[in-house]
């Protein structure tokens, strides 16, 4: 009987080293491949999600500085009238204003002192008291949008 014939490569080794090398080979390839489509993947829902954070945070460090007392409320038949106090650090740049979620024509007046007589404006100065000309009988809930977004809330009986 004849023993058989192994190749000489196969003796000393040689094939498990060369199975190492290639199976290594492909698992790096493999794990960059899956690592290249996550990333691409979630690159942009990471950086879409930072930045609405950061606009987020933005907008809160801004609605600091507004805030808004109500001083008092009067009836005159079809309309009310809103006294509000601004005593926020930061001026109030009205854009919009919503009365029970309805949007209404911005009607703001000032007390302007050396005039003794209130004024239309749509900027509220730091310590500014202001008069809203408001339609209906209930104050509801009355929500002023100022021109960096901020929304300032007032609820009423």
């Amino acid at each position: 009987m004849s023993c058989p014939v192994i190749p000489h490569f196969l003796v000393n080794g040689m094939s498990r080293g060369v199975s190492t090398l290639v199976a290594t080979a492909l698992l790096v390839i493999i794990v960059l491949s899956i690592a290249g489509i996550c990333y691409n993947r979630w690159a942009s829902v990471i950086t879409m999600t930072g930045g609405s954070i950061s606009s987020i945070m933005d907008k809160e460090a801004m609605a600091l500085g507004k805030k808004l007392a109500l001083i008092y409320v009067n009836s005159n038949g079809s309309f009310l009238e809103v006294f509000l106090y601004n005593y926020g650090w930061r001026e109030i740049k009205i854009s919009k204003i919503f009365h029970d979620s309805v949007e209404i024509e911005p009607n703001v007046l000032i007390w302007d002192p050396e005039l003794e007589r209130w004024q239309e404006a749509r900027v509220i100065k730091k310590g500014d008291i202001f008069k809203l000309l408001l339609p209906g009988q209930n104050l509801g809930k009355l929500e002023i949008v100022d021109s960096s977004g901020v929304i300032l809330r007032i609820y009423g009986g």
